[in-house]
């Protein structure tokens, strides 16, 4: 079994805007929904016998994109949600915001509207249900960047070779093989 593990293609944000907790979760709404800018991807559609697409926009605009045929589209491969950590009045670059934002999803922390915990057993159904359902396919899955490193990890244990950079591009596929 081969993957292509695609992040979808990038959202242009200004990281260094300077917001206060409100403003966060207004941004987290908008990146959520938004439109990207798509680009040419290499093979794509090409060696893909099936595709499955996180439910977010950005992913699902970015799979159409570079696969033609029936796409998959489920939750399982969702990004981790964006929930503010810190004390909402601060005003703080979006970059610190979302840096803290996975440190308390990294401890689990109240706060979080998915914590670590369940974003590994979110993972683990889906790599589950991956084996059982494609054993012997090659499939594309577009998910989102962050999600992407806790995928990989699952995806060796499962018994699966193939590396995720820390930050992953848009639209480029990262291959893996069983």
């Amino acid at each position: 079994m081969k993957l292509g593990i695609v992040r979808h293609f990038q959202i242009p944000h200004d990281r260094m805007q300077m917001v206060d907790g409100p403003g966060f979760d207004e941004w987290a709404v908008w990146y959520d929904t938004t439109e990207v800018h798509a680009k040419e991807v290499p093979a794509a559609g090409q060696e893909w016998d099936h595709c499955l697409c996180s439910d977010l926009p950005r992913a699902m605009f970015t799979a159409k994109t570079i696969f033609k045929g029936n796409i998959e589209v489920t939750p399982l491969l969702r990004e981790v949600p964006f929930t503010s950590f810190l004390p909402r009045r601060l005003t703080l670059p979006l970059l610190l915001w979302q840096a803290t934002s996975r440190l308390g999803w990294y401890l689990d922390h109240a706060s979080q509207r998915e914590n670590r915990t369940q974003t590994k057993r979110r993972i683990a159904e889906f790599v589950a249900k991956l084996k059982a359902d494609h054993r012997d396919r090659n499939v594309l899955i577009v998910t989102h960047g962050f999600f992407m490193q806790w995928l990989e990890k699952e995806l060796v244990l499962a018994g699966f070779r193939g590396k995720v950079p820390t930050r992953p591009l848009g639209g480029t596929i990262y291959l893996f093989q069983s």
